[in-house]
């Protein structure tokens, strides 16, 4: 007789735990214990910044902002992933940000696309927070200077540096030039000519 061992089920409580007995990010992606891949400084800087530009558009008594918080809002309990932002409004946590995991699908999530990360395993998180129950997700794409906005519904766009995030019925009052979520374009300097 043949014994296989069950899989493990990865409990909130056991993420936890593991994440602060190694001082690493953990998330369970298709039932595996996955560190979270560490993003760059630069995707760690647009991160800070979206989290200022939204808590900059809504008020702490409107909405609660997180970062890589661990969300545990998926039907599968084999996925429990952290997002690089999440937001949720603040009439859905009417108590406030507990002590515990965040338990529910965030309104609203970012995630940053990072040298140690590909375009591919991005865009399956997005389908899995979209899948979740997340009305829009935000892709950001640094190399390219490019948002890439993701709906539930299953519309989307790709804006520009040059264009502006607003309108948007899922997250009302809020107005992002897609610019501002990048450090400036530093202006090559020109070096002086020789007898100037």
């Amino acid at each position: 007789m043949t014994t296989v061992a069950a899989p493990t089920r990865y409990t909130p409580e056991d993420v936890a735990r593991l994440s602060d007995q190694t001082g690493k990010l953990y998330e369970v992606v298709g039932g595996q214990l996955v560190e979270k891949v560490q993003v760059s400084t630069l995707a760690n800087w647009i991160s800070g910044r979206v989290v200022f530009l939204l808590s900059t558009a809504y008020a702490v008594d409107r909405a609660y902002v997180f970062v890589e918080q661990p969300t545990y809002c998926f039907a599968d309990p084999d996925q429990q992933q952290r997002p690089d932002v999440a937001m949720v409004w603040a009439e859905r946590l009417p108590a406030g940000p507990g002590e515990d995991e965040l338990m529910i699908a965030p309104d609203f999530v970012v995630e940053i696309v990072s040298p140690r990360n590909t375009v591919d395993d991005q865009l399956e998180r997005v389908d899995d927070f979209l899948t979740a129950g997340v009305p829009v997700v935000w892709l950001i794409d640094p190399g390219r200077r490019w948002l890439h906005v993701y709906r539930r519904d299953g519309t989307g766009t790709i804006l520009r540096a040059a264009d502006t995030f607003r309108d948007d019925p899922s997250l009302p009052g809020l107005v992002v030039r897609v610019a501002d979520l990048f450090p400036p374009v530093p202006v090559p300097v020109q070096p002086a000519t020789p007898g100037q």
